[in-house]
């Protein structure tokens, strides 16, 4: 493994990121091979990361919101932070790729907080410092619920539900 890489969320893979030690700042590269039948990362978007694929060599099938586009070597790809931007690259078309994986990321240590979303499986991933933790969509409330409630005293459970609670400068929420 070259100096200043370190292998992709600690795991054996043919991908490595190329860390600011190397003077690039905020900025955190991976060159990745990505098998056929496979794919450089589930669907997803930032919150608070923006992200470019340059493809290096091999031919894929690049998944951007709705929209799916066949590209090869030269082809750079810029994805800006925000929920509605979702993509990635699948190897649907018979051959392996290799890309150049690019993050900026808004801080070089990277204790940003980023909610990344996941539409195919119905996830959100929290993290960045003091936040650690997944979330699948059905446990989430709706912001009307949140609202109507907002000065009411409850806790939310694991599976959204909720349960009356004492909590100061707030009246115990009544079952609807």
């Amino acid at each position: 493994m070259p100096i200043g890489a370190i292998s992709a969320h600690g795991r054996n893979e043919a991908a490595h990121y190329v860390m600011p030690l190397l003077g690039v700042g905020r900025a955190f590269m991976r060159v990745e091979i990505v098998p056929p039948g496979s794919a450089t990362a589930r669907l997803h978007s930032h919150s608070a990361v923006d992200e470019y694929y340059l493809v290096l060599s091999g031919r894929a099938l690049l998944r951007m919101g709705s929209h799916e586009l066949e590209v090869g070597p030269g082809t750079l790809i810029g994805k800006p932070t925000g929920p509605d931007l979702t993509s990635h690259l699948v190897t649907s078309l018979g051959e392996s790729i290799t890309v150049l994986d690019m993050e900026i990321w808004p801080d070089r240590e990277l204790r940003s907080k980023d909610i990344v979303y996941y539409p195919d499986q119905h996830e959100l991933l929290w993290r960045g410092e003091g936040w650690r933790g997944a979330q699948v969509f059905s446990s989430l409330s709706s912001a009307e619920d949140l609202f109507q409630h907002y000065d009411d005293g409850y806790v939310r459970q694991d599976d959204g539900s909720w349960r009356s609670a004492n909590i100061p400068g707030t009246a115990p929420r009544e079952p609807d």
